[in-house]
Protein backbone atom coordinates (compact mmCIF):
# COMPACT_ATOMS: atom_id res chain seq x y z
CA UNK A 1 0.00 0.00 0.00
CA UNK A 2 1.39 3.40 -0.68
CA UNK A 3 2.38 5.52 1.56
CA UNK A 4 -0.74 8.41 2.21
CA UNK A 5 -0.58 11.00 1.66
CA UNK A 6 1.98 11.11 -1.20
CA UNK A 7 5.54 12.34 0.21
CA UNK A 8 6.17 15.49 -1.47
CA UNK A 9 10.12 17.47 -1.76
CA UNK A 10 10.03 21.18 -2.16
CA UNK A 11 13.26 22.35 -3.91
CA UNK A 12 14.55 25.74 -2.37
CA UNK A 13 16.23 28.75 -2.38
CA UNK A 14 18.65 29.95 0.51
CA UNK A 15 15.85 32.16 1.94
CA UNK A 16 13.95 29.09 2.22
CA UNK A 17 11.65 29.95 -0.49
CA UNK A 18 9.89 27.50 -3.14
CA UNK A 19 11.91 27.84 -6.88
CA UNK A 20 8.36 27.79 -8.35
CA UNK A 21 10.43 27.92 -12.11
CA UNK A 22 12.53 25.22 -11.82
CA UNK A 23 10.98 22.09 -13.36
CA UNK A 24 13.30 20.12 -14.43
CA UNK A 25 15.11 19.08 -10.97
CA UNK A 26 15.17 15.41 -10.84
CA UNK A 27 14.58 14.34 -7.31
CA UNK A 28 15.48 10.36 -5.39
CA UNK A 29 14.24 9.28 -2.23
CA UNK A 30 16.08 6.37 -0.49
CA UNK A 31 16.19 4.97 3.16
CA UNK A 32 18.29 6.49 5.35
CA UNK A 33 17.44 5.15 8.42
CA UNK A 34 16.09 0.90 7.85
CA UNK A 35 14.41 -0.61 11.58
CA UNK A 36 12.66 -2.82 9.32
CA UNK A 37 14.91 -4.14 6.84
CA UNK A 38 12.91 -3.20 4.16
CA UNK A 39 12.99 -2.46 0.38
CA UNK A 40 11.62 1.29 -1.04
CA UNK A 41 9.98 1.47 -4.43
CA UNK A 42 8.38 4.81 -5.98
CA UNK A 43 11.48 6.77 -5.01
CA UNK A 44 12.05 7.93 -7.80
CA UNK A 45 13.67 9.91 -9.61
CA UNK A 46 10.44 12.22 -10.38
CA UNK A 47 11.02 15.09 -12.00
CA UNK A 48 9.84 18.51 -10.01
CA UNK A 49 6.79 20.74 -11.49
CA UNK A 50 6.55 23.74 -9.93
CA UNK A 51 9.82 23.38 -7.52
CA UNK A 52 7.59 19.70 -6.04
CA UNK A 53 8.08 16.47 -6.54
CA UNK A 54 5.63 14.28 -5.80
CA UNK A 55 5.48 10.21 -4.48
CA UNK A 56 2.10 9.22 -5.20
CA UNK A 57 3.58 5.37 -5.49
CA UNK A 58 5.94 5.19 -2.60
CA UNK A 59 5.86 2.06 -0.55
CA UNK A 60 7.98 0.17 1.81
CA UNK A 61 7.71 -3.32 2.16
CA UNK A 62 8.17 -3.92 6.06
CA UNK A 63 6.76 -2.42 9.26
CA UNK A 64 8.84 -0.75 11.55
CA UNK A 65 9.75 2.07 14.19
CA UNK A 66 12.29 4.76 13.50
CA UNK A 67 12.29 5.22 9.70
CA UNK A 68 13.59 8.49 7.89
CA UNK A 69 14.02 8.59 4.07
CA UNK A 70 16.47 10.94 2.82
CA UNK A 71 15.77 13.19 -0.74
CA UNK A 72 18.97 13.55 -3.00
CA UNK A 73 19.22 16.01 -6.16
CA UNK A 74 22.31 17.02 -8.23
CA UNK A 75 23.39 20.46 -7.05
CA UNK A 76 21.42 20.94 -4.16
CA UNK A 77 21.84 19.86 -0.54
CA UNK A 78 20.56 16.65 0.67
CA UNK A 79 17.11 16.66 2.97
CA UNK A 80 16.31 13.60 5.95
CA UNK A 81 12.88 13.48 6.73
CA UNK A 82 11.90 12.98 10.44
CA UNK A 83 12.01 9.76 11.56
CA UNK A 84 8.18 7.79 11.03
CA UNK A 85 6.84 4.55 11.16
CA UNK A 86 4.97 1.87 9.16
CA UNK A 87 2.44 -0.43 11.24
CA UNK A 88 1.85 -4.01 10.31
Amino acid sequence: MAINPAIQVAIVDAYNNTVTNNNSVAVTLGILSNPGSATLTGGGPVTTANGIASFPALQLSQPGVGYTLIASATGFTSLTSPSFTISP
